[in-house]
């Protein structure tokens, strides 16, 4: 058999020797190459040379160039975060001082040491303090422009930010009606008012306003002023109003009592109503009204020697009428547009399901 002679590198010739002559791999039987296989890692040319650096520092410019204005996003959240609370805390403090100024009107104004009022301004003026880290200073002042008893209210609450101003617009008096139940024939100087049902025992010189129903009670009780009166009102005999009455229910006039001005009825949608007098009573002009596009009636019983003045019955308002031959009233006006001539007007709150409202202005 003939024998091949191969060609190997002396380092693989010394690799051989270290194996017997009759030791052949497979390779070496069919004569194939055993040169080695090149290595995986590839040499750089020296044309690569340098190019990584300018890519890592593009890469790095470019991520600082992101990371500024990310974090001054999520600074500007953070910082508008914090001011919205701020302002939120403001607020809270400045509505405080409404509530703080009600409450000094309904006790009656007092000069105390925490308000003082000057009769020269016609302002009140509550020493400032703090609440939320915010420093408070409220001042009333009478708004004779809308009415009777309605009043302005100014609270400004200072922080660390800035300041929120809250005004309000408010109808306030004093005392509850309640407390006048003590005075007997006895005579409060002033206006009144009450939420709730009310007894009216002794005089009130000023105007009355009740949310709910309101009697006179004593023989001689007498109002000086409007009554406003969201619910009934009834006056017992001899009983008198000087102003006009303004009500959202049943009126009813016992014997001998009488309501020099005017009175307004002002009723809820689908809502019935009764005005009796009940003998030599007297009474001004009747005004009967309810929401427009609504319908409501009303029913007036007059009893003998009883003396009304005129009647207007807006267009929507069933009138039914039930007259004494001695009693004494004026024209009727079923068609009554609500504007000629205008109704009068009470102190107080709106008539047909209304309250005292205080809203507020940011």
């Amino acid at each position: 058999m003939t024998r091949f002679r191969q060609s190997v590198s002396p380092a693989w010739r010394r690799q051989a020797g270290r194996k017997s002559s009759d030791s052949h791999t497979p390779c070496r039987s069919y004569g194939l190459s055993t040169t080695r296989p090149a290595s995986r890692h590839m040499a750089v040319s020296s044309q690569e040379d340098g190019v990584v650096l300018p890519i890592v520092l593009i890469l790095l410019a470019v991520g600082v160039l992101m990371l500024a204005p990310t974090l001054g996003q999520g600074f500007s959240s953070l910082r508008g975060a914090t001011v919205t609370e701020d302002r939120a805390e403001e607020l809270y403090a400045a509505d405080s001082g409404i509530e703080e100024a009600l409450h000094w009107l309904i006790g009656g104004k007092p000069d105390n040491g925490l308000w003082t009022w000057d009769s020269e301004t016609e302002t009140g003026t509550r020493e400032p303090y703090t609440l939320n880290d915010a420093s408070v200073e409220v001042t009333v002042q009478p708004a004779p422009d809308i009415g009777s008893n309605y009043h302005r209210i100014t609270s400004v609450a200072t922080g660390p930010e800035g300041s929120t101003t809250v005004l309000a617009q408010v109808w306030a008096s004093a005392p509850p009606l309640e407390d006048l139940g003590d005075l007997g024939q006895g005579t409060w100087e002033g206006d009144a008012y009450i939420e709730g049902d009310g007894d009216l025992h002794g005089t009130v010189d000023g105007n009355v306003v009740v949310i709910g129903d309101l009697t006179l009670k004593d023989n001689d009780a007498e109002v000086g002023g409007d009554v406003t009166v969201t619910g009934d009102f009834t006056l017992n005999s001899w009983s008198m109003v000087i102003g006009n009455v303004c009500a959202g229910g049943n009126v009813t006039l016992k014997a001998y009592s009488g309501i020099q001005g005017d009175l307004c009825l002002r009723l809820d949608p689908d809502e019935s109503a009764l005005v009796e007098l009940k003998g030599q009573s007297d009474l001004g002009d009747i005004y009967v009204l309810t929401e427009s596009g609504a319908t409501a009636a009303v029913t007036i019983e007059l009893s003998n020697k009883d003396e009304i003045g005129d009647i207007y019955v807006a267009s929507n308002v069933t009138l039914t009428t039930q007259f004494h031959s001695g009693a004494t009233h004026g024209t009727i006006y079923e068609d009554w547009d609500e504007t000629s001539p205008p109704p009068p007007t009470c102190t107080g709150v709106p008539i047909g399901g209304g309250a005292i409202t205080t809203y507020e202005i940011a």
